[in-house]
């Protein structure tokens, strides 16, 4: 979510998937670039978390699909480790692009051109694939990537023309949704074999018909949010607010 150490790449796994669109190609790259961790770290202990810094980002969150909920808890109940901090159901989301810190007319004007845009651009259902993991998280792996790879340059495209930049091009976007995050440096091995049989579960789907942008803090380790604006995909925004 934030910034990486200089001595860790930003972008995991370093090169996408063969195919965005085969469900069991993109869970077996991902599989085999967690496999390759030999050494968890601590998802917390990251750099660019100055107290007065406002962290805002694009998030697809889960509120409407029980089925990503039972799924998650039914992962975490078998991953109850305590070098895991389990994310709470209402926690659940999918991290599109973080957005630099900005005026709230900057940020007024990316809403408006998000919510044009984003109107053009179809509802979408993802599957959630078999767990898998980064150097910090437990995470699910997604398909199909076309339409988040979409949704991020939309986004991305928006705020550059507000001057709005986001943290990473969508060449580094690597969709992903996680359900715990490591809270200490330990030997990935155990972790990697306490997720090979969750990896037989069906995955579950997750309709996707809008996008928050959200202003995003850190409750001891737990991620909560407030929702800033709310934009749906293939109409227009309600401009609700609600706080996770």
């Amino acid at each position: 979510m934030y910034p990486d150490t200089p001595t860790r790449p930003t972008v995991f796994p370093a090169d996408p998937p063969p195919s965005l669109t085969d469900p069991r190609v993109i869970a077996d790259h991902d599989w085999a670039a967690f496999s390759a961790v030999t050494m968890m770290v601590n998802h917390w202990d990251r750099t660019g978390r100055s107290s007065g810094r406002r962290r805002l980002y694009w998030f697809i969150t889960a509120e409407q699909a029980p089925d990503v909920h039972s799924l998650a808890e039914r992962c975490q109940r078998q991953l109850s480790r305590p070098e895991l901090d389990h994310t709470a159901a209402d926690g659940l989301h999918i991290t599109i692009s973080r957005v630099s810190a900005a005026s709230e007319d900057m940020l007024a004007t990316v809403a408006a051109a998000a919510r044009a845009r984003c109107a053009e651009l179809d509802p979408f259902i993802l599957q959630v694939l078999p767990l898998a993991g980064s150097r910090g998280a437990v995470r699910f792996s997604l398909a199909p990537w076309g339409p988040l790879l979409q949704l991020h340059s939309t986004l991305t495209d928006v705020g550059t023309a507000a001057g709005v930049a986001t943290a990473k091009p969508t060449s580094g976007f690597r969709p992903h949704l996680g359900i715990a995050y490591c809270n200490r440096p330990v030997p990935a091995e155990p972790i990697q074999r306490a997720i090979t049989d969750l990896r037989r579960l069906e995955p579950a789907e997750l309709p996707v018909s809008g996008v928050k942008l959200v202003e995003l803090r850190r409750e001891d380790h737990r991620y909560r949010w407030t929702t800033l604006e709310e934009i749906r995909l293939g109409g227009v925004s309600d401009g609700a607010r609600d706080k996770r």
